[in-house]
């Protein structure tokens, strides 16, 4: 996953350990399926799974800053996720897996 503060100008991959998971003694990362912004104003992003290892999906990321995303559920099972926010509840959510 690629972010760029400027418009597109320039891209910065992000890369943290809570989106990391190990397949054959590689490291590889999660891959974004779908974002969301909630009632609160806070994205979130679901996985879906990585081809080749199908692993990394069904997996719910918050984040505050657009940088640090932190794992907050797995929905065990699944491929994939979609999210929808409720648009005027913060903790409200529906996810398709």
């Amino acid at each position: 996953m690629y972010r760029s503060p400027d418009d597109g100008t320039s891209w910065s991959r992000i890369e943290n350990t809570s989106m990391e998971y190990i397949f054959g003694g590689q490291r590889f990362y999660v891959a974004p399926n779908d974002f969301e912004i909630s009632a609160a104003n806070q994205l979130y992003m679901g996985t879906i799974s990585v081809p080749g290892t199908n692993l990394g999906g069904g997996r719910l990321y918050p984040s505050k800053d657009e940088v640090l995303w932190n794992l907050q559920n797995t929905i065990s099972g699944s491929d994939r996720i979609e999210i929808a926010a409720y648009s005027t509840n913060q903790n409200l959510f529906y996810i398709a897996a």
